[in-house]
């Protein structure tokens, strides 16, 4: 499911592309809106708001987390005024690696692909999220296993290749306080968490193309040697670092578009990262462990239940008569307009919504 719903989007978003382009043939305007929305109508939920797009970039300027001994990040020089020129324009430096960026293959591989080279195919593909909040707040050194990746995948379906495997550790809430986001001790190393070899390993072998994470690099904060950058780079890999707003994405169904810059022999560079969370297709379901308490809480349903919904819990015994007969609480999950129920757990689910009613996750 998870791949059809990418190869859809996927064809979708380039055969938007190909129509708005042909039009410059004839007539710009309405005739191609109207085209592009009768073709791919989720992508013209973009528009009306019945498709989300999450931003999952920071803004870039000099005031930002940086790696230590970067004392120089992003600067910018205005090169003509209105007053002057007519027109306003600057030029502007920047670290390659700084704010949220992208490294490409020859950062740690001599040899692989520079930033220009990478195949525009790897630039988009379904996100699969692995949320290790919990751990990351008992264990700033904490490093994502193989065995926790196949735990997420028993839950959710092994990952696809092309998948971009993100990391959600909850470290962006640190964003911007570089003094907390660095974590250094006084011997200035960092702790913050970060992919493990093992994982990283398992998730090549996966075909995954790239791997995101939102704090300052996908190899834990302690590391010397940037052990996983030395194993997923000269896989051909590549890595997105410092992402912002990775709580706002489920663990699997969104579609991600990144899109750095294309500059010639980079090692990396600034990166526009997008996820597409479309309420026209119906994206993989996910249910939360069930309750043991009699009348779990809110709080219950937001701890237990995955990140991209709003949710709400209620003792009322639901309408749909496939679950009207158990008696136990139900906790209501709302994601995008549906609400759906279900029996002592929380469920949330992406979908059409003419056909929202009486839905249940298998």
């Amino acid at each position: 499911m998870r791949g059809a719903t990418a190869v859809w989007l996927a064809t979708g978003i380039l055969g938007v592309c190909a129509a708005a382009w042909a039009g410059g043939a004839h007539r710009a305007g309405a005739v191609d809106a109207a085209v592009a929305d009768s073709a791919f109508p989720e992508l013209a939920g973009i528009r009306t708001g019945a498709t989300r797009v999450v931003d999952m970039t920071y803004t870039l300027n000099g005031h930002l987390p940086s790696w230590p001994g970067d004392d120089k990040t992003f600067e910018t020089q205005v090169v003509a005024t209105y007053a002057k020129d007519g027109y306003f324009a600057r030029s502007f430096w920047t670290l390659e690696h700084y704010s949220t960026h992208l490294d490409a293959p020859v950062h740690f591989a001599p040899g692989k692909a520079t930033l220009d080279q990478i195949p525009v195919t790897h630039f988009f593909g379904p996100a699969e999220v692995i949320d290790v909040r919990d751990e990351a707040a008992k264990d700033a050194d904490y490093r994502l296993t193989a065995a926790r990746v196949e735990k997420w995948e028993a839950a959710h379906g092994r990952i696809p290749a092309g998948a971009i495997v993100l990391l959600r550790t909850g470290w962006a809430s640190r964003w911007p306080d570089q003094k907390r986001y660095r974590n250094q001790d006084a011997r200035g190393a960092m702790h913050f968490p970060g992919f493990g070899v093992d994982a990283a390993k398992l998730l090549v072998a996966r075909g995954a193309v790239a791997l995101g994470i939102d704090t300052l690099s996908i190899d834990y904060g302690a590391s010397a040697n940037f052990e996983v950058h030395h194993v997923v780079l000269p896989a051909g890999l590549y890595n997105l670092e410092n992402l912002a707003n990775l709580d706002q994405l489920p663990a699997t169904g969104a579609f991600l578009i990144a899109a750095p810059i294309k500059m010639e022999g980079g090692s990396g560079g600034p990166c526009r990262v997008f996820a597409i969370l479309s309420a026209g297709r119906q994206f993989p379901r996910q249910r939360c462990p069930s309750f043991r308490k009699s009348k779990p809480s809110r709080a219950d349903c937001v701890k237990r239940c995955p990140a991209g919904a709003s949710w709400k819990c209620a003792s009322a015994r639901p309408t749909s008569s496939k679950i009207r007969r158990r008696s136990k609480p139900i906790c209501w999950a709302r994601a995008s307009r549906p609400w759906i129920a279900t029996a002592n757990s929380c469920a949330s689910i992406w979908s059409r919504p003419a056909t929202t009613q009486n839905l249940l996750p298998s």
